[in-house]
């Protein structure tokens, strides 16, 4: 979704590091773009932000960060080379959930960010996901995308007689199995994250 809603197509160009899983790239490159690969830390394996600028060319429409293993990415500097540049920011957010970086929560720097439920993560259903716009202004064309490509939303709103397709989009709804099995989890993790806090704030 966030290579639709960013209209990459042939000869664009991703910033993405050397270290991800192959769904990361996969994305971009199913649109035609070019993944432009970016070494990484040793320290925490994340892409490192001290090589960006020098791979940012005209071409570039995005830079992909993964904050790998639930450790934050340096993202102060990656969004300081992205601004400077007018390019967004996309963090695959797969391995930090409820994880932050200088007291902000991953997932809340990036234009976008990418969220995982699979079966390995913390909060699972099996498959599935979840996309965070950061950018209000993406969340109109967003909705349609998901919506397969139609307007059905304003249908539903009664703003339109009846819905049509008007855009290019997808399915991205998980079964409401899965979507049930999610919800629950969901809160048990909340409660968790609840209880952790609680017994952290107890005198030792």
């Amino acid at each position: 979704m966030t290579a639709l809603l960013l209209n990459l197509g042939e000869g664009d160009e991703v910033v993405v590091p050397s270290f991800t899983f192959i769904s990361t790239v996969n994305a971009y490159v199913l649109r035609g773009a070019v993944p432009v690969f970016c070494d990484i830390r040793p320290d925490t394996l994340n892409i490192d932000e001290t090589q960006l600028e020098g791979l940012i060319s005209s071409r570039c429409k995005a830079i992909i960060v993964v904050h790998y293993a639930g450790l934050g990415a340096e993202m102060e500097t990656i969004q300081r080379t992205a601004n400077e540049a007018g390019i967004p920011v996309i963090e695959d957010n797969a391995h930090g959930l409820f994880g932050k970086w200088s007291g902000r929560y991953l997932g809340s720097f990036g234009a976008f960010a990418t969220q995982s439920f699979h079966e390995t993560k913390n909060i699972f259903c099996g498959e599935g996901g979840a996309l965070v716009l950061n950018d209000p202004s993406f969340v109109d064309r967003a909705e349609v995308i998901w919506q397969k490509g139609t307007n059905r939303k304003q249908f539903s709103q009664g703003l339109v007689d009846k819905y049509s397709w008007i855009d290019i989009g997808s399915s991205y709804l998980p079964s409401d199995l899965l979507a049930a099995f999610l919800y629950r989890n969901s809160k048990r993790a909340r409660l968790f994250k609840k209880s952790a806090s609680d017994l952290a704030a107890v005198p030792r």
